[in-house]
């Protein structure tokens, strides 16, 4: 899943436009759609009195460094994760908006907490432990030194993902176009599929 093909048009054709684009973990994104702190959001679930427009799956998978004990192994269970670490992505949202976003399994009982995946990443490839990555962080580094965990019941799920404008009506006319494009990529991958 990618915006920067409709991104990169929209700059050429809007020399004289700032775009500000924002990385922002679980519920936080959500807070910036509630109080309207972004013009058009990518979200994964959609938020009650918000339109959403369906715009792409993203596969989480189970990566350890290549060097880790766990990584030998031909097939992993729940139990074998316990005492390993495991590398999450820190919620930076709002507690008094939305509560705190807990996703997959977080069983393990030592955790190290990131603010961001490419932070997850360096974790992982200094082998501190494992992580479920997003396929498209994955594709974007280089993945010799690290391999997916053969994890009994949970080699992969997949998160889908929403496009929203907050501001509805009053978005501003720049905001429109550069949704639009995004809308017309998701539809052009979503034919070709």
């Amino acid at each position: 899943m990618t915006a920067i093909g409709p991104l990169s048009e929209f700059i050429n054709k809007n020399k004289g436009t700032t775009v500000q684009v924002r990385e922002t973990p679980l519920s936080s994104t959500q807070d910036a759609v509630i109080e309207l702190q972004s013009d058009i959001a990518i979200i994964n679930l959609p938020i009650a009195n918000h339109l959403a427009e369906a715009f792409g799956i993203v596969t989480m998978i189970p990566v350890i460094s290549r060097n880790h004990p766990l990584a030998q192994k031909s097939s992993i269970g729940m139990e074998d994760l316990l005492t390993v670490t495991q590398i999450v992505v820190r919620d930076l949202g709002s507690h008094q908006i939305i509560e705190k976003q807990n996703v997959g399994w977080l069983k393990s009982q030592q955790r190290l907490t990131v603010d961001n995946f490419d932070h997850a990443w360096k974790a992982v490839h200094q082998g501190l432990g494992f992580c479920r990555m997003p396929d498209h962080i994955l594709e974007k580094f280089d993945s010799t030194e690290i391999v997916q965990l053969p994890l009994q019941g949970g080699l992969r799920y997949q998160v889908p993902m929403h496009l929203v404008v907050p501001k509805m009506g009053r978005t501003g006319p720049a905001a429109t176009a550069l949704y639009e494009l995004l809308l017309a990529d998701v539809n052009r991958r979503m034919n070709n599929s």
